[in-house]
């Protein structure tokens, strides 16, 4: 941590505790719980102002250039790509290296037949030849993709592939991937505002319960809403299948519902100031959501690569008819090679529909038996990801470490 961090959060601790020792002094019972309460106040602003400090020392970033770009940056993959422009690898960039691999001619992938001759919702997936490249996360999705055979289907995929979605966003997504692209002093600005947001929402929730009850009722009710906020937040941002998605945000919101209603509603309500306490509270709770947002600062690499990107999807989502011709006229194979990168940026259905007017040969790795071949590569793509998702509900019949042996490294 630089000694700016350090010094400023020091004096601002200090002069916290300072303020604390005086408000907790007084005699009179009813001055007491008043000034506990507007110590709160002033704790939470102060909190909203060390925010900003970090802010305007460390997070703020400098203005992105977007070039214009017709290929994503040369020599990263899809989910590359998608790490440099959000900072994060989610599912669909993982997925998005399916489509990535199949353009670069190591695996074929066919639409299986119903008997009446129509196709499924179903896909087999073959291997054309071995992987010869250098990238750990692409060897891992291609090796646990057919693990030791030559072909696989996607129903297959629903009972063991979440592992190695998994493995692939720890692989991005770890630390020394995120010092590439963000600067180290904001990661750790960034990381200071967590605890702030849990001494606020401690107190807010936890006095004014321990004021009318007693400190067992506090704790559990502030324990299980915390709980469930955790596990709803995990679940909202965690793009887990449906099914599961639904159980485990019903049973997160018991956990932060039932004690707000039956606990810490009844204790706010009973006195004016823990309203206002738990309403500025919130507000300023909300706040730091914020600032921890906009806080994150880009390397000079991590600028260069946005500026680019940022680009390249403005092409893929407002390109002209006329330069899509003229560039699949130099690359018969330049939408097929793009596809890969449209998915994991959020942008496939209009690069699809793009492409709707503009006559190109079908992939040789891509086999259909309907004339709609760009309405098939749509619902694939979503159908793939489908897959993928629905094999999450099967993770925890599985032991990761087993898993991931042998060639599957990372």
């Amino acid at each position: 941590m630089s000694r700016k961090i350090t010094r400023t959060l020091t004096f601002l601790f200090l002069l916290v505790c300072l303020f604390f020792n005086n408000s907790f002094s007084y005699s009179d019972a009813t001055n007491d719980v008043n000034t506990n309460y507007y110590a709160i106040i002033v704790v939470s602003i102060i909190f909203v102002f060390i925010g900003l400090v970090l802010w305007l020392l460390f997070g703020r970033d400098k203005t992105v250039v977007d070039t214009v770009e017709f290929y994503p940056p040369e020599g990263y993959n899809s989910a590359e790509v998608a790490f440099f422009y959000k900072g994060y690898v989610d599912n669909k960039a993982v997925v998005s290296l399916l489509i990535y691999l199949a353009s670069k001619g190591y695996i074929k992938i066919e639409q299986i037949k119903n008997k009446d001759g129509s196709n499924s919702k179903d896909f087999i997936i073959t291997k054309l030849k071995e992987y010869d490249g250098n990238n750990d996360a692409e060897k891992v999705f291609f090796y646990t993709l057919f693990m030791a055979k030559n072909t696989v289907t996607s129903k297959e995929l629903y009972s063991r592939f979440y592992i190695t979605v998994e493995k692939i966003k720890e692989h991005y997504n770890k630390k020394e991937y995120k010092d590439k692209i963000f600067d180290r002093k904001s990661s750790i600005a960034k990381n200071l505002i967590i605890p702030m947001i849990i001494i606020i929402f401690i107190f807010i929730t936890g006095m004014p319960v321990y004021d009318t009850s007693d400190f067992n009722t506090a704790v559990t009710s502030v324990m299980l809403q915390f709980i469930g906020i955790s596990i709803l937040l995990k679940e909202f941002f965690g793009n887990k299948v449906k099914s599961r998605k639904i159980f485990l945000t019903v049973l997160a919101s018991l956990f932060a519902i039932v004690p707000l209603l039956f606990t810490v509603f009844p204790a706010v309500f009973s006195k004016t100031i823990y309203l206002i306490t738990y309403i500025v509270g919130i507000a300023y709770i909300a706040i730091l959501v914020m600032i921890r947002k906009i806080i994150l600062k880009r390397t000079k690499f991590g600028l260069e690569m946005l500026g680019k990107i940022k680009g390249f999807k403005r092409f893929l989502e407002t390109a002209e008819k006329q330069e899509l011709e003229s560039l699949v006229e130099k690359n018969p194979e330049y939408f097929y090679n793009i596809l890969p990168y449209t998915y994991s940026l959020d942008v496939s259905e209009k690069w699809v529909e793009q492409f709707e007017k503009i006559g190109i040969q079908p992939p040789d790795w891509f086999i259909s038996n309907t004339t709609l071949l760009f309405n098939t590569l749509g619902i694939f793509l979503d159908l793939t990801m489908d897959a993928i998702n629905a094999s999450m509900a099967s993770e925890q019949s599985f032991n990761r470490n087993n898993f991931m042996g042998g060639n599957g490294n990372i």
